[in-house]
């Protein structure tokens, strides 16, 4: 593999060829929408100017500035900010109060005095024109109620029950037998002086991910087309990250490529394909401000920000093009070809490399092959990492925890349920309200939600508390040390053993105990609280299966069938 080029401009030869590639298969969690009038045409949106943060929690935060102009008297009405439910593979229990489950920190004020607001479940399609219509929820069921449907009761329904309720996305009515879209409304009442009056809007929301991207970011630009006039007379939209380098892009989006401006030392690319039709590529840095302005703007579409996976392996499905280099057997993330391979490096660039001394291969997702973190894209051929160890048990054991490279690293660290590491652990947790998974639901981790299932691919699992009480009972453990990490050596009934080595747990920013004490997440819900998980704990004289915080991070050993 003999030539690299620089990252961002061959960025879109990969770009072009993945486009087609995409698919809905992801995590739908929520929308960002322009604040509209439930009733209103006189009053007109005179300026905005739309902040977007990518946060590095899986977050991002929205901050609107709004004057509006009201040419006539003082006046009265009703504001509304809507938000679709979350879909897709991450449909989550019907709110009845109106609150969307994965929105925090919302607020408004007007004219510097902060609004208080009220939520309630709309329907709406929010691709049309329509006043906003409030639902009976004494009528109105949603994902996760009971319901009785054709004489029959269902407790907790949800897609397994056979009905067409399209991702947690619909709501249904037994009185009419009939299905809704619905949407979360958040509403308040604004006074509009004569003149200009001022809005400021802000809150946080996760961001949506597929099968070809880190993160999506959708926002309804549309609905401001329901104010007078029907365009925004002066709009800027701003794009930051808390993190460095983070690579967005937005494909037929309404934003001319002109009017776009980037800091200095900031990378930007954007190209027109048909009318109206936008790209933009381009980095974020937390002290860059990337910036488009245009005066008159009509929002005749909404946007969607992404940050590419490329040709990333899909965990799912486990496979993969990989190129192989005949001379050293080097094995790297096929791209694409004309003359030469194209191929993706650790470091975002690419290579080619002359096709008489490679092949392409698809790899399957079976330990031949290994990556060796989420964002490292070159390939390692014969890794240990995935090798299923047979201890004479129920399961068989991988040889190291997942993110680690040898069976006496650590790997990585994660929060239970959750499938990505992040800076901070426990405030940021995914199911801080615990509706997912509590006593009276769930009480094991979906395969949506299992790490070394959604990391790992194939059979690979996170073990549950029995697995782990059996590895505790029928092995004989031994405390020793390899290459210098202590920890302890676990023998099964057939003579074959796997290292398990001391790891620590993460809290909030800290690594705690990493010097004395293991960690382990099982996908086993706690005994009595919702807000515990299973895990193997242990140290030189301690060994036992506890049950302790959720929101930690902690390491995990996955097993295998």
């Amino acid at each position: 593999m003999k030539k690299s080029l620089k990252h961002l401009l061959i960025t879109l030869i990969a770009l072009l060829m993945v486009i087609e590639l995409k698919a809905n298969d992801g995590a739908f969690y929520v929308n960002g929408s322009t604040l509209v009038p439930v009733m209103e045409t006189d009053i007109s949106i005179q300026k905005e100017i739309l902040t977007i943060t990518i946060g590095d929690d899986d977050y991002a935060t929205v901050d609107v500035y709004y004057e509006f102009f009201n040419p006539k008297a003082p006046k009265t009405i009703t504001m509304a900010f809507e938000a679709a439910p979350p879909g897709d593979w991450n449909p989550e229990p019907f709110n009845h109060d109106g609150v969307h489950p994965f929105i925090k920190d919302f607020s408004v004020s007007m004219n510097g005095n902060s609004l208080p607001h009220s939520n309630m479940v709309v329907q709406k399609d929010y691709r049309k024109v329509q006043d906003f219509k409030p639902l009976d929820l004494n009528e109105w069921k949603g994902y996760g109620d009971t319901i009785h449907y054709k004489g029959e009761t269902i407790i907790n329904y949800s897609e397994e029950d056979g009905l067409f309720f399209d991702g947690g996305n619909m709501v249904y009515s037994e009185k009419l037998d009939s299905f809704a879209y619905f949407t979360y409304g958040y509403f308040f009442t604004a006074s509009f002086s004569e003149g200009v009056n001022t809005v400021h809007h802000t809150y946080r929301y996760r961001t949506s991910f597929t099968n070809w991207s880190k993160f999506d970011f959708v926002y309804w630009l549309t609905p401001a087309s329901r104010w007078a006039g029907g365009r925004i007379g002066d709009f800027t939209l701003r794009l930051m990250s808390e993190s460095p380098r983070t690579e967005i892009y937005m494909e037929k989006c309404p934003f001319d490529c002109k009017y776009w401006k980037a800091s200095p030392g900031q990378d930007l690319v954007t190209w027109a394909e048909y009318k109206n039709e936008y790209y933009m590529l381009a980095d974020l840095y937390p002290d860059k401000v990337l910036e488009w302005h245009k005066t008159a703007f009509v929002p005749d579409q909404d946007f969607c920000i992404y940050s590419p996976e490329y040709n990333q392996p899909d965990p799912f499905f486990g496979t993969m093009d990989v190129v192989v280099d005949d001379t050293d057997g080097s094995v790297y993330q096929y791209m694409g070809q004309d003359d030469t391979y194209y191929y993706i490096l650790a470091d975002g660039a690419i290579g080619q490399t002359r096709k008489s001394t490679n092949h392409v291969e698809t790899f399957i997702n079976k330990g031949e092959y290994s990556i060796k973190s989420r964002d490292s894209i070159i390939i390692t051929a014969k890794s240990p990492i995935r090798k299923a160890v047979d201890l004479g048990l129920s399961v068989k054991w991988a040889a190291c925890n997942i993110g680690a490279g040898e069976p006496y690293e650590c790997g990585s660290y994660y929060a239970w349920g959750e499938i990505q590491t992040k800076k901070t652990y426990e405030s940021n947790y995914f199911d801080r309200e615990f509706r997912k998974y509590n006593k009276n639901s769930r009480t094991v981790l979906d395969q949506y939600d299992d790490a070394a299932h959604r990391l790992w691919g194939g059979g690979w699992r996170m073990p549950t508390k029995d697995e782990f009480q059996e590895l505790v009972d029928k092995c004989k453990w031994e405390w020793t040390t390899l290459n210098g990490v202590s920890g302890y050596k676990v023998t099964g009934t057939n003579g074959r053993s796997i290292f398990l080595p001391i790891t620590g747990m993460r809290l909030d920013t800290r690594l705690l105990y990493s010097d004395t004490s293991a960690y382990y997440w099982s996908a086993s819900l706690g005994p009595s609280s919702s807000e515990m998980a299973w895990q193997l704990y242990f140290k030189s004289n301690e060994i036992n299966v506890s049950a302790l915080v959720r929101s930690v991070g902690r390491v995990i050993r996955p097993v295998h069938p």
